[in-house]
């Protein structure tokens, strides 16, 4: 705007003709859509520089899991979890899901997540439990044919090694647990959905 003005008193006072009127307007325009251009351009890198940002941060989280080799995709998880509960129903069996909710800050939250399912990959029976992280951040696992006893045994034999790991009494997560009596993926929306089941302290 403030080249347009300068360009508008240059013409007034040097008494311009019409056509160099119409070539500093067109030169106005030219500058005014090339700083528009530029302006876009800066922004697009700059959100692509963040977006880069974010997906080193994510494939540094992964790199951090490649050795949980019984660490599950989601998807996976549910499959197994499924095919499983048929044949615990067939046998009368009990199975439960552990949701284990992290309340930390951001700054740890990666940290802990990761001790987090290490622990929980340690304590559970490999042959048998199955383990995952729901939307990639909360650690999740699935004990089959087992108890309320018997899952409450993993849950303080977690949280045992878990304070002893973190050197703290309290530990900054919560967990919810529900018996799974049908489909797992049905059980899991109203284990997400529930209110707090336990604390681990």
């Amino acid at each position: 705007m403030l080249v347009g003005f300068s360009f508008l008193f240059y013409a007034y006072f040097q008494k311009a003709s019409s056509s160099l009127q119409v070539n500093l307007m067109f030169q106005d325009l030219l500058l005014t859509v090339s700083l528009i251009l530029l302006w876009l351009l800066f922004n697009h890198i700059r959100r692509v520089y963040e977006e880069n940002i974010e997906l080193a941060r994510q494939v540094n989280e992964l790199k951090r899991f490649e050795n949980m080799p019984l660490l599950l995709s989601y998807s996976e998880f549910l499959n197994r979890a499924n095919v499983i509960m048929k044949g615990v129903n067939r046998r009368g069996e009990n199975s439960y899901l552990i949701h284990i909710k992290i309340d930390a800050s951001k700054k740890v939250e990666d940290a802990l997540r990761h001790v987090i399912t290490s622990s929980i990959l340690k304590t559970v029976r490999a042959d048998f439990d199955l383990v995952t992280l729901l939307n990639k951040k909360t650690p999740l696992f699935f004990l089959q044919n087992t108890d309320e006893k018997g899952t409450q045994i993993v849950i303080n034999r977690l949280l045992e090694s878990l304070r002893t790991k973190l050197n703290t009494i309290e530990l900054p997560l919560e967990y919810n647990v529900i018996k799974v009596e049908d489909d797992v993926t049905v059980m899991l929306n109203r284990l997400v959905t529930a209110k707090k089941g336990g604390k681990s302290s």
